[in-house]
């Protein structure tokens, strides 16, 4: 690069181009279309070794640019002028620093000496002499026949012969500009090549020489695919991100202590990676992008990394050891050895896997580009190239690890649990996301999911900062690799400067695992959401034990007796609920449904709703009146719990030789009663008052029983609240009417098929609207 640019300083100044005032910017750009048709027509290797020797896919871009406007001395002439892009200068060189494009700022209206045509070729001439490299041009050429031609030099001193097809004068007010043009065709790929040479007045204002690549080449299939889903992508982590961090700031379960030093690395790094690639001395302005840019990537880096890990940690708080051992200052442990030294280990393999896929694809498959844009080509326009490469990798790796494996890892293995699900979800979008300049796309797809593939087994097996160290390995070797290759020393001084930096860290990581541990206590160093986390996993796990339990409780099946079709389900609105059902048998001609609701919800509910139904166990045992065994147990759970706390029941016993129903019920909803010989439907309401209110005065005065006669055919719908209280997102409850008209509507069906029916009528009606309480529902249908 500094080489480059004295070469362009050496052109300004014997043009006569004053650069006072002005700044250089000098960056090696690719031409990436002429890189894919070399490589198409020639293959992977062929093509990049005529790229290398004979073509100019790769060259370095020059521009003096001015701050408002300069005066500069254009020949014998004098003049001033300003464009728009603020450029004076504009040169390009190929890698063997050969003059591609000229362009210097002239402006219509500079006054310069007017020249006749056999003195501006004379000029043309000259130019291309000093500055083009030219060889053999013909003497005509230098003369008003317009049949001359040139030969001009390439990169490795190969040579194009060029035909003269077009010259134009252009009359100005104040001057007459000419205009030359050779057209030749590349011996390489046949495109048409163009050399153009603009004369204005008496000095050379412009020098092109162009390749015509095919549109075909120009097209980047993968472009609009790849912008699309990325712009996806990440507007779905955002929203994801900005509601999970609503809810973990709510519970507790969020950290910022290890995720502000991630952000703080990231906005460090990303800012000497921005002040590496600055090229111009641009004064206090340059404070602008240098901290305003790293101020906002370190802060999304931050919010990122804390609810990601936060997700992590909920599922693999295990791996986030290392990273805990270093945020509080062990910086020798051998846990941060050994996850140096496997995340270098690792970023090798992958660098050897990489190579032996392009290798395989570009060989067996119908690969033929592996073409460059400007980002991967930053570390040669760095001041350090090495420096360039390190930051990079390092505010880049850590924004990846958060959204890819803290972030999408850990949520599919929180929902799913599913190791072949974590490696080939994150696989494949690692594979659409990360792009990797491959073409055809869907090959550069699967390589790179390859790729993704293999850093979430390093992230499974081993830990976050392995995973880490393996991506910045992996794409620093990639990068330094070309330090080596590039077969200039500056640049190979810094590969070797980027080596010392890995073997400095290898060092530190042997040393730290022949060290002695300072802390084995790796609790003290938890951060204190983390145990929120771990505190309600606990409680969660406890949960779906009581859950588990007192499903228990409650009839595993549908009961078989002759001449009833019985089904039943309960589903609570937390993990454990005060709902309760239950079916006795007094003796073979009579079965009993029994169906109550403690007040409240959740895990109290839960326990009188089992000290019920021991309660009921022992007294059903002593008779079969439904009548006498609600006072019973309205004097038992009188005495054993609170005052406040009571429950509603309702008892049916089925007498299948009377075929008639006794029925109490205790402040219970209503029996849905359907006939099928009068197709009506009717709520058997006897009175009674809750089981637990008053010690039993009240309650032995106001129950009664009641009986039912039935017939085959006829169906007795007993339910809990939670069916009737069902809300929608408006607030509207489903009601008894809705529960009726579905008994009415499925009395057709079987049991089993009408409890079916009214939950799925239910779900629909409340939508997406939270479940408030217990549903729970037993359907007899006379047989």
């Amino acid at each position: 690069k500094s080489e480059i640019q004295k070469k362009s300083e050496v052109l300004a100044r014997d043009m006569n181009i004053s650069t006072e005032g002005t700044s250089i910017n000098a960056k090696l750009v690719s031409n990436d279309a002429l890189v894919r048709q070399v490589q198409e027509v020639y293959g992977f290797k062929k093509g990049n070794e005529i790229l290398r020797s004979s073509l100019p896919g790769f060259y370095w871009q020059i521009k003096w640019s001015k701050a408002v406007s300069n005066n500069i001395v254009l020949g014998s002439g004098e003049g001033s002028g300003r464009n728009r892009n603020n450029t004076l200068l504009e040169v390009e060189y190929d890698n063997y620093g050969n003059l591609l494009n000229f362009d210097r700022e002239i402006s219509d209206s500079v006054k310069l000496p007017t020249v006749s045509p056999e003195e501006a070729k004379k000029i043309v001439k000259e130019f291309l002499s000093r500055f083009g490299t030219l060889q053999n041009l013909s003497s005509d050429s230098a003369s008003a026949d317009t049949t001359g031609h040139i030969h001009f030099s390439f990169i490795s001193g190969s040579s194009e012969q060029f035909d003269f097809k077009i010259e134009r004068t252009v009359e100005l007010p104040k001057r007459k500009d000419y205009q030359y043009t050779w057209s030749g065709t590349s011996s390489y790929i046949n495109d048409k090549i163009e050399i153009n040479v603009n004369v204005a007045g008496n000095i050379v204002s412009k020098f092109n020489l162009k390749y015509n690549v095919p549109e075909k080449y120009t097209e980047n299939e993968s472009s609009t695919f790849r912008t699309i889903a990325t712009i996806l992508f990440y507007v779905i982590i955002l929203i994801l991100i900005t509601y999970l961090s609503y809810k973990k700031i709510r519970a507790g379960e969020i950290g910022f202590r290890l995720a502000f030093l991630m952000g703080l690395a990231v906005a460090v790094s990303f800012g000497l990676f921005l002040y590496s690639q600055i090229t111009e001395d641009i004064g206090w302005a340059i404070l602008i992008p240098i901290i305003l840019g790293p101020l906002i990537y370190g802060a999304a880096s931050v919010i990122t990394w804390a609810v990601s890990e936060s997700i992590s940690r909920e599922t693999w708080k295990e791996k986030f050891l290392s990273l805990d051992l270093l945020s509080n200052g062990y910086f020798t442990h051998s846990k941060i050895g050994e996850a140096v030294i496997s995340g270098i280990g690792g970023g090798l393999l992958l660098s050897v896997l990489w190579l032996i896929l392009l290798f395989a694809v570009q060989n067996f498959t119908g690969i033929w580009s592996v073409a460059y844009d400007t980002s991967l080509l930053d570390h040669f326009n760095s001041f350090s190239p090495a420096f360039g490469i390190i930051n990079k990798n390092i505010y880049s790796s850590i924004f990846m690890v958060a959204v890819f494996y803290n972030f999408i890892a850990a949520g599919i293995k929180r929902r799913w649990a599913s190791r072949l699900l974590i490696v080939l979800g994150v696989g494949i979008i690692w594979g659409i996301i990360v792009t990797n300049h491959i073409h055809p796309v869907l090959i550069g797809i699967l390589i790179q999911a390859v790729i993704g593939i293999f850093l979430v087994m390093v992230f499974i097996k081993y830990d976050v900062l392995t995973v880490l160290i393996s991506l910045i390995s992996f794409y620093s070797l990639d990068s330094g690799l070309s330090l080596f290759t590039s077969g200039h020393p500056t640049y190979i001084i810094s590969g070797y400067e980027l080596l010392g930096f890995a073997l400095l860290l290898i060092a530190v990581a042997v040393y730290s695992l022949y060290s002695k541990d300072k802390i084995t206590d790796y609790e003290k160093i938890t951060p204190a959401f983390a145990g929120n986390i771990t505190e309600r996993q606990r409680l969660q796990r406890e949960l779906e034990i009581a859950k588990d339990v007192q499903m228990s409780f409650l009839p595993s099946e549908n009961p078989q007796f002759p001449g009833l079709d019985t089904a039943a389900h309960c589903m609570p609105a937390l993990e454990v609920g005060g709902d309760y059902f239950d079916f006795i048998q007094p003796d073979g001609k009579k079965f009993g449904v029994i169906v109550g609701d403690v007040s409240g919800k959740g895990t109290q509910a839960a326990f009188y709703m089992t000290l019920t139904k021991g309660f009921l166990k022992a007294i059903s045992k002593t008779s079969s009146s439904p009548l006498e065994v609600l006072k019973q147990m309205n004097g038992l759970f009188y005495e054993n719990v609170e005052r406040g706390t009571f429950i509603s029941m309702i008892y049916g016993v089925f007498d299948i030789e009377s075929y008639s129903l006794r029925l109490a019920r205790a402040g219970h909803n209503p029996l849905i009663y359907y006939s099928r010989s009068n197709d009506s439907v009717a709520e058997l309401n006897p009175t009674g008052m809750a089981l637990g209110l008053e010690k039993g005065e009240v309650f032995n005065g106001v129950i009664v029983e009641k009986e039912i006669p039935f017939e085959k055919g006829d169906i007795f719908v007993f339910y809990t609240d939670g069916f009737t209280e069902a809300r929608n997102k408006s607030g509207d409850e489903f009601g008894e009417q809705r529960l009726i008209e579905c008994v009415r509507k499925y009395s057709a069906l079987s049991a089993d098929q009408i409890v079916d029916k009214i939950f799925g009528e239910a779900k629909n009606y409340m939508g997406k609207a939270e479940q408030h309480d217990d549903m729970s529902i037993v359907v007899v249908k006379i047989s």
